[in-house]
């Protein structure tokens, strides 16, 4: 080893030489030790052909763990390595070992270790032309069933003026990853953002990133596929299938147009008649969407129930039987004060027992010296053996 290179969230990076060439060492960090840990959104789609391997993997065992370890090395070397035999610009991989991995090290032209692109001082023009060079990267991925996951100025390495694709181990699959497209627009978003600042255009391009993962499905994806500028994406889509024709209809529109513009009388009459479609086209999806909406807040309205003092059944207040006071809508007596009325009951205080003259019976016999008669129990039991008083 001659000296440390990076730290990094996922590994750490070494400069290690073997005459007369030097390279880079990989050595990745357990999961515990990773600042980048939820990765469970990459793992997604990744499978294996051993059904204990994959059953280990599923309930996450201790065994299971460390397969997924494993598997997150292998797949930075899987995808290298493919990716290298499909010409894309990425670091050639040398040899692998466990949690290290040895691979090509990116210099510049003065034999240094390549600038990120992030520290690269770009023109308008060479922000435009490294944009156009990193989406033929991504598109060439994309073509081999690959989308990087986490691209960023970071991760681009700039040699010779051309772009180096790096740190691949959340590498994911596009054809079993559902998340796949959300994570290739993310990664073009976030090239055209930091290109924007030099060019503003690149924002605007970089808009249509979602195109790629159209003609992806499609399987009519090239390298040489750039995404149209003001294209708009659809609010909605109820398939695949609804989006094609919309993307279909929009470039057969622009055709009319420019067509009509040239003087073609039947562009004309077609282009009108597209139009017309395209309007009923608005017009039934406006339809659904107030229908949606109305659905929805009907659904809201019986979540919630009738409002308070409402009847469950009838519409009219309910009929409260008791606890009714001034609060539940009666008419408040008495002073201002609040003090009852003459020959009113004060609030709060219900009837009174009336009480007799006569003394009230008692639940036990009394005998004459004032003492009641216990007529069972214990206290019976004892006036047994007592016997009775003097004077019964």
């Amino acid at each position: 080893m001659v000296c440390p290179l990076k730290s990094g969230k996922e590994a750490d990076l070494f400069v290690v030489e073997r005459e007369p060439y030097h390279y880079v060492a990989k050595v990745y960090k357990e999961r515990k030790h990773r600042n980048f840990k939820n990765d469970a959104g990459y793992r997604e789609g990744r499978k294996d052909k051993n059904t204990r391997n994959q059953r280990a993997l599923s309930k996450g065992t201790r065994y299971g763990q460390k397969l997924a370890e494993e598997a997150w090395h292998r797949s930075e070397v899987d995808a290298l390595t493919r990716l290298s035999a499909a010409g894309a610009r990425v670091p050639r991989v040398l040899a692998h070992h466990e949690n290290v991995l040895i691979m090509e090290m990116i210099c510049d032209e003065q034999g240094q270790l390549a600038p990120q692109l992030a520290q690269v001082h770009l023109t308008p023009a060479g922000a435009q032309e490294m944009y156009d060079m990193i989406l033929e990267q991504v598109v060439l991925m994309l073509l081999n069933d690959l989308v990087h996951g986490d691209l960023s100025p970071y991760n681009v390495l700039v040699r010779e003026g051309q772009p180096v694709i790096i740190d691949m181990p959340q590498c994911v699959s596009a054809a079993h990853n559902l998340q796949a497209n959300k994570m290739l627009e993310r990664d073009v978003h976030a090239i055209s953002r930091f290109l924007g600042l030099v060019n503003p255009a690149i924002r605007k391009q970089g808009e249509g990133a979602w195109q790629l993962w159209i003609e992806y499905e499609r399987g009519t994806l090239v390298p040489e596929f750039r995404p149209e500028v003001g294209l708009k994406r659809p609010t909605q889509v109820d398939d695949v299938e609804g989006l094609l024709d919309f993307v279909k209809a929009t470039a057969e529109e622009a055709e009319l147009e420019k067509r009509a513009e040239e003087g073609d009388p039947d562009a004309r009459a077609l282009l009108r008649a597209s139009q017309r479609r395209a309007a009923k086209r608005a017009r039934r999806a406006q339809e659904l969407k107030e229908a949606e909406a109305e659905a929805e807040a009907a659904a809201k309205r019986a979540a919630e129930g009738p409002p308070p003092g409402q009847a469950q059944g009838g519409g009219g207040k309910r009929k409260r039987r008791r606890g009714r006071g001034r609060g539940d809508g009666e008419r408040p007596s008495g002073d201002a004060n609040g003090r009852p009325a003459e020959g009113e009951r004060p609030p709060g205080k219900g009837r009174r027992k009336r009480r007799s003259g006569k003394p009230a019976e008692s639940a036990q016999p009394v005998n004459s010296g004032g003492a009641s008669t216990p007529t069972f129990g214990a206290g019976r039991r004892r006036r047994r053996r007592r016997g009775p008083k003097s004077g019964d």
